[in-house]
Formats: C-alpha cells, structure tokens, sequence
C-alpha cells in the first residue's frame, strides 16, 4: 500500500499542514483544486500534493492580505470626515477580524453617504459593491479572494438559513464551483458604532453567479413625518385627524416593497405618538418600532394566524395594521375587528383602492358589511425625480395643461443631466392621493352589477398631488398624466 511507503498522510495530518479546518479540505477536495483519494474510506493525500498545494495557499494568503489592506485603507479615507466613525485598528489581528472590520466599515460608510440599500453583487471574479443614494452607483469592486470572506461576515450579521460546509445538501443548488441557496432567506440585526447606529435586515439572494447580499437599512424611521413619506401637508392633516377617528377599514395600495413598508409603519407610529394602541400583524417584521406591539406572522408556523389575531383583539387596541391579506380568513378578520372597535388598517397588493376592494371581495368578504366600513385610502404612483441641479424649464403645452387643469403659461420641469445624475432624474418620488369612501364607492361595493367609479379629483386626490410634483418641478408632465384618468 502507498500508505505504508510514507508517500500518503491522513486528512488529519493535512489538517495541521495546510492550516485548513476539515470542511475547507473538503470543499476543495470537491471542486478538484486538491487532489485526494479514499483508503479505507477515509480521505489522504499524496505528500506532493500537499507539498504543492501549501504553496498555493501561500499565494492565496498573500492575496487576500493585499486585498484586505487595501480596502480597509480605502473605506478608512473615506471614513476620515466623519467624526462619528469608529474605526478599528486590527492590523495584527487574524483574516476574519479583518475582512469583519472592512465590513463595519462600509456600513458606516454606505450610512454617511444616507444610502438606504446595499448590495453584494456576485460577478464571475469577485464581487461589486453598489449604494442606492437616489440613484444606484457603484462604489468598490472586491478581489475574488474576498468574496467568501466578506459573504462569510454577512452571514454572520444574523440568523439566516445555514447549510452544511462541507458537501451539497438539502436547500442547496450548486452554482459554478459554489453551493447557494436554492430560496430567499433574511434576518434582521442592529448595527451601533458609539452613538450613531440603525437597523438593518439582510436578505441572501441567489444567482446565477452566486449568493447576492442585499441589505436595507432602516436609516431614518424615527425622524420620518408623513410629509416625508410625499403626502402633501392637507393630505397629511386629513390622516391624522379624519382616518383615525372612528372605526372603521382603511387600505394601503402597493406592491410591498420597502418603501410600501417605510408609509405602513410611519402611519401607524404616528397613530401611536397621538396616544393610541397600535398593533402589527406582519409576516414579515422589518423594522421593530417601539411606540408599536408587533406581532410575526409565519406561515405554517405556530402561532397561527387566527390565534395571534386573536391575541391582538384581546389588547383592545385603538389601531390594527395588517401588512397584506392573503387569503380568506385574513379578509373576513378585518370585518371583526373593526365590530371589535378598532380602525383596521391593511396592505394590499394593487394598483389602486379599486383593485384592493375588488381582491377583498374576491375573498368572499360581505360586501354590505364591507361597503358599510370602509373610510376609504391612499391610491399611489412612483415618479421619477427631476434632478434639482440640472433641470431646465419649458412652458406647459395646450392638451397637457387641459389634462393637468393648469395655465398654458406655467413652467414645468424637463431633463438635461449631468454629471450628479447622469440622465436628469435622482431616485424616484412617491405621490399619494386619498380616496374617501363616497356615497359612489359604498355603492359600487354593495352592487356587484355597478361599475366601478372613477377616481375623485379633489384638492387631495391623486390627480392633484402629480399636478403639485409637476408644477414644483419634481416630476415631468409625461409621467405623471401615465397615471392620471
């Protein structure tokens, strides 16, 4: 036997030899850049090989340490302004201290920059990183050598879905030389550097390339008014003192992004800042609020969703807030609490308050009842926003300032770009309208022969807050009469 002429040394021993942990061996193993082979089913090596293979490691080695040197220089120039920063020095501290220190340090620096979101993006070699700031930009892109690494530290921000080390398993598709998860998976984590920190939930995605890390950050919650959100300020009003006075059913429209997110939870802190109970039913917690009592929903997990209903119910809050109905027992639940008491507002998927009553009936929720409770809610566009460097202006025309209900003389804004921009236009701006339930929507509701009725146009409907983002100069005619009647 080979073994036995000294030529072969056990996965132990290659253990101590090449500083690599037994799941790293065997990865490598797998991906046939080490060569070993079975004895009395278990792993050896050629001493060649190992011999071999050590100088490679010494190669990676002292890539990585390159790599790490220089981004950790280069995220702490970029960090030297801000005062609050709080950098590390772990010049002799071991790789996984060091790439975690890169890692704290682009947080701070994607939070001094006001980004919102962060990506890891997968590339063939390597890695990019890009912020959202209005508009997404590439700000580092990373050595192939530190793509496990930092993906390593991302993982272990919080709780996320693990998978053996060692071998492909359960929830796992290989990708390339890589194993990756074959569904979403996320978590939620708490980020402080001294006084300055926020929240974050981190959600690994696959690709074709790899796992793709994307993190959001719940940057300015607190300090957020409705008026932030886009609400003009008698919109806002109107909230505050007209949907929350009594009980009845208000509804969201969105599509349950983040942003969708950010308007339920601001509506309902402010409920709760006026001194009203508030409870959250979500499915997914994004953001913990501590003026809120949130409750998780999971599917086909306990408790369900019936039985943490019911606990909210017992509370006798002022205020429910439902982040989406998904079936029918959600819908026939929003009709007992507001019998309960209660305002209840809901999410839902659609494009506006139409599509929402028409996704609530075809749950089979009773459509006198419904047309009885129902306060009314928010319709909702996207717009792109206008560069406010490069802007120019130009006189409305005829049919766009007919449609508009404006003067043939008024200045709106048109895109020119530059180099802050780049196309003339800097992320995207929310336009929200109330829809009160009318004498004509609870008869639509009530009658399923009526047709639907058009939306209102009133001084806060939504027609006229994209007429304000027009006429302010936020957003270009062509967009906004895309959503008007």
């Amino acid at each position: 036997m080979a073994q036995q002429q000294g030529r072969f040394c056990s996965l132990d021993e290659a253990v101590d030899k090449l500083g690599l942990s037994r799941p790293e061996i065997y990865r490598r193993v797998q991906d046939q850049a080490l060569k070993g082979e079975k004895s009395d089913r278990s792993l050896c090596f050629d001493l060649e090989e190992i011999e071999r293979y050590a100088e490679v490691l010494e190669q990676e080695r002292g890539l990585l340490q390159g790599a790490i040197d220089r981004w950790l220089a280069f995220f702490a120039g970029r960090l030297a302004d801000r005062p609050w920063a709080v950098i590390e020095d772990v010049a002799d501290k071991p790789v996984a201290e060091q790439v975690a220190e890169i890692g704290e340090r682009i947080l701070q620096d994607a939070l001094g920059e006001g980004a919102r979101d962060v990506y890891f993006d997968p590339l063939y070699a390597g890695l990019r990183l890009l912020y959202s700031v209005e508009h997404c930009r590439e700000m580092a892109r990373f050595e192939d050598c530190l793509t496990e690494p930092l993906g390593t530290w991302l993982k272990g921000l919080t709780v996320l879905a693990e998978a053996a080390p060692d071998q492909l398993g359960e929830g796992l598709v290989e990708v390339g030389a890589e194993a990756v998860p074959d569904q979403l998976s996320e978590g939620l984590a708490r980020k402080t550097w001294g006084e300055v920190g926020c929240q974050l939930r981190l959600t690994e995605v696959p690709s074709t390339l790899g796992s793709h890390f994307y993190l959001h950050l719940f940057t300015d919650y607190e300090g957020t008014k409705l008026e932030d959100l886009g609400y003009m300020p008698e919109q806002a009003e109107r909230l505050r003192r007209e949907f929350g006075a009594r009980p009845g059913l208000f509804l969201l429209v969105g599509s349950g992004g983040p942003e969708d997110e950010r308007h339920r939870l601001v509506l309902a802190r402010d409920w709760a800042d006026a001194g009203r109970l508030v409870v959250c039913l979500d499915h997914r917690v994004g953001y913990r609020a501590e003026q809120l009592v949130q409750l998780e929903l999971r599917d086909g997990a306990s408790p369900d969703f019936k039985t943490l209903w019911q606990a909210a119910l017992d509370m006798s809050p002022d205020v429910v807030v439902l982040d989406e109905v998904r079936d029918v027992d959600q819908a026939q639940a929003l009709l007992e609490g507001v019998r309960s008491g209660a305002v209840v507002l809901a999410q839902m998927r659609a494009g506006n308050i139409i599509e929402a009553v028409q996704k609530l009936l075809e749950f089979e929720i009773d459509r006198a009842a419904l047309s009885r409770v129902l306060l009314g809610g928010t319709d909702k566009a996207v717009v792109r926003r206008l560069c406010p460097q490069c802007a120019q202006r130009r006189l409305l025309r005829d049919e766009e300032a007919a449609r508009l209900n404006a003067a043939v003389g008024d200045e709106v804004g048109t895109p020119a770009g530059c180099s802050a921009c780049g196309n003339g236009f800097v992320g995207r701006r929310p336009v929200y309208g109330l829809w009160p339930a009318d004498a004509k929507l609870a008869a639509w509701i009530a009658d399923p022969q009526a047709d639907p009725p058009l939306s209102p146009i009133g001084s806060e409907s939504l027609t006229a807050a994209l007429r304000r983002a027009v006429l302010d100069g936020e957003a270009t005619p062509e967009e906004a009469l895309a959503f008007m009647p």
